[in-house]
C-alpha cells in the first residue's frame, strides 16, 4: 500500500522543483548571452556612473530574487536595459518566461491550498542553490522576494525602430483629478 504524501509536502516539492528549472534556465540564458553577446544598453536611475550591461549586469538583474534588509515588502527592484538578442538567445528568454509563470502557478496553488506554506517557502529555496545562498548571506539580503522570481522578463517580438521609456517614481501612478482639472490640461495641449 502506498501513500500519497501530504499535500503541504507535495506542493512544497513541486514548487522547489519549479525554482531549479527557473535557475537552470537563467544560467543557461546567461551562458549564451556570455558565449556571443550583442549589442546591449543599462541604465539604473539615480546613479551617476552607469552601469555597462556585461554578463555579469545580467546576471544580477536576473537572478535578483531577494529583499534587502528593511526593503518594503510591496517594493521591487527594477533593472532597465536593453539587448539585441538574437535567435538562440530569445528561445532562452522564452524558456526562461516559461518556467516563471510555472513557478506563478505553482505558488498561486499553494496561496490557495496552504498559506502557512509561504514562509517555509522564503526559507528553503535559498538553500536550494549554495551559490545564492552565499550571495544572500554575504550581500545583506533578508529574504526570498517571490514577485521577483514571477516577474516576466520583457520581450519586444518584432524589429524595434525606436524605444522610449517611461516610469513614476513616487509610489503612486493615478492621480485624482477634477473635471475641470483634466479640461485645463485638455485644452493645454490643443495649443
Amino acid at each position: 500500500m502506498t501513500l500519497d504524501p501530504a499535500p503541504s509536502y507535495r506542493l512544497l516539492a513541486e514548487l522547489e522543483a519549479a525554482f531549479d528549472r527557473l535557475i537552470e534556465h537563467t544560467e543557461t540564458l546567461l551562458t549564451t548571452y556570455a558565449a556571443a553577446p550583442t549589442q546591449a544598453w543599462a541604465f539604473q536611475a539615480g546613479e551617476e556612473i552607469q552601469p555597462q550591461p556585461t554578463t555579469e549586469w545580467l546576471r544580477r538583474a536576473l537572478l535578483d530574487y531577494w529583499y534587502i534588509d528593511g526593503q518594503d515588502g510591496r517594493t521591487t527592484r527594477s533593472h532597465i536595459g536593453l539587448i539585441a538578442a538574437n535567435e538562440a538567445l530569445m528561445a532562452q528568454v522564452a524558456a526562461v518566461n516559461a518556467a516563471k509563470a510555472e513557478f506563478a502557478a505553482h505558488l498561486a496553488r499553494i496561496k490557495e491550498a496552504h498559506p502557512p506554506l509561504l514562509a517555509e517557502i522564503k526559507a528553503v529555496l535559498p538553500f536550494r542553490h549554495p551559490e545564492l545562498h552565499d550571495h544572500l548571506r554575504g550581500s545583506g539580503l533578508a529574504r526570498l522576494h517571490l514577485k521577483q522570481c514571477w516577474r516576466a522578463v520583457p520581450v519586444a517580438e518584432a524589429p524595434v525602430a525606436r524605444v522610449r521609456l517611461a516610469w513614476y517614481s513616487s509610489g503612486r501612478s493615478i492621480k485624482r483629478l477634477t473635471v475641470r482639472e483634466v479640461e485645463k490640461k485638455l485644452l493645454a495641449l490643443d495649443s
